[in-house]
């Protein structure tokens, strides 16, 4: 007898914002792969004009979008959808998004259990006894009365642990499916994909100070007449007129037009596709969390530079599978690009311990099946 949507366990994945390329980041698979082990699956999010006409993710996953006459308004009507009693539905949602007050309120009437995702982003939190009392106070309530708390990283574990030690904390970061990248690389060796990586450092992201492009930049001036085959390619497109004239200028000055190239930013396949021909993949901003551009990095190459930010030192095992530095120290940043630059076997060294590592904790075959089977458990207890 085939199973009804009525009868089959629900997950609701609660997101204030979902865009159009949402259903591409990591922490959105899960959602994919609950849908492919038989349960009905919705993500409830805000509607704004970056998620207008989206009505499916994948294809198959409905977007219930809340409309109101503001963002506040918005937010409480969010908060109140997800204010009633579940049966065979268990609702996921990132700890820091407001419409939780929902959920605590419907766990405390109902008992409508609920799952916290708890991201690296609090590598910004509990640094003065103010802020520790604030989030003790805005997060405490929600942490201790969770059924699951999934933490990415050892900080994030530590911090959920600060604040509650009743629900169960599972140490779980979010990651990419194996089998969807070993497909990828499947398709590309019938197809006879198999390019040289070129003498070429890669940005792709967006064009915001925080992210710290002008250091890149600075970086590279310094060392481009020492290497004069080797481009730099910043794909994205600037967030505000001036950040992107900054950084223009800021070639020009330096006289490196003819090795700095500015492309339209790539999207999965085609952005994996680069990683794979590119020499080094750059990130060298501050205020990350645990970046997915650097997990697919890992596993497609090239060597990896970044700045020390959020979980990047625990993500690439403290330099180990990629060079580090403090974001603004322009000295290491330079010598290590040098090094890299300097020699291919470096470079594969990097490549080979990343890519190991990423195999061996960031894909979700490590992870799911004892998480699916922990969310079976709460939509039946």
């Amino acid at each position: 007898m085939q199973q009804t949507t009525a009868d089959k366990p629900r997950l609701t994945y609660a997101i204030q914002h979902f865009d159009k390329t949402g259903e591409m980041r990591a922490p959105y698979l899960i959602c994919k792969a609950f849908v492919e082990l038989g349960w009905a699956v919705d993500i409830q999010t805000m509607g704004t004009a970056a998620n207008a006409g989206v009505e499916l993710a994948w294809g198959q996953v409905p977007l219930r979008k809340i409309a109101g006459l503001n963002k506040k308004a918005t937010l409480l009507k969010l908060a109140a959808s997800l204010l009633h009693k579940r049966r065979q539905h268990v609702v996921l949602s990132f700890v820091w998004d407001w419409h939780c007050y929902g959920l605590l309120l419907a766990k405390w009437l109902f008992g409508s259990p609920y799952a916290l995702a708890l991201d690296t982003y609090v590598h910004r939190s509990g640094a003065t006894w103010r802020t520790r009392l604030w989030e003790a106070v805005r997060y405490g309530p929600l942490l201790r009365n969770a059924d699951l708390i999934l933490a990415e990283c050892p900080d994030a574990f530590a911090a959920a642990k600060r604040y509650t030690r009743r629900p169960e904390v599972r140490q779980v970061p979010f990651c990419l499916w194996q089998r969807d990248l070993e497909a990828i690389e499947a398709r590309w060796q019938t197809e006879g994909f198999a390019p040289q990586r070129e003498p070429v450092i890669l940005y792709a992201g967006r064009l915001v100070e925080r992210k710290r492009v002008h250091d890149l930049i600075a970086a590279f001036s310094r060392l481009a007449a020492q290497f004069p085959k080797w481009t730099l390619e910043i794909r994205g497109l600037p967030d505000s007129p001036e950040y992107g004239q900054l950084i223009a200028e800021l070639v020009s000055s330096s006289g490196l037009d003819e090795q700095v190239r500015f492309l339209p930013g790539l999207s999965r396949e085609a952005l994996y596709r680069r990683y794979r021909e590119v020499s080094i993949f750059a990130l060298t901003s501050e205020g990350e969390g645990m970046p997915t551009t650097i997990t697919e990095a890992m596993f497609f190459g090239g060597a990896i530079v970044a700045g020390i930010s959020g979980a990047l030192a625990y993500q690439l095992e403290d330099g180990r599978c990629g060079c580090l530095h403090e974001p603004g120290d322009l000295e290491m940043l330079t010598h290590h690009l040098q090094t890299l630059m300097a020699s291919q076997q470096v470079r594969e060294g990097y490549m080979m311990r990343a890519r190991a590592r990423m195999l061996s904790l960031l894909v979700w075959e490590r992870y799911f099946p004892e998480l699916e089977a922990r969310f079976r458990r709460l939509v039946v207890d």
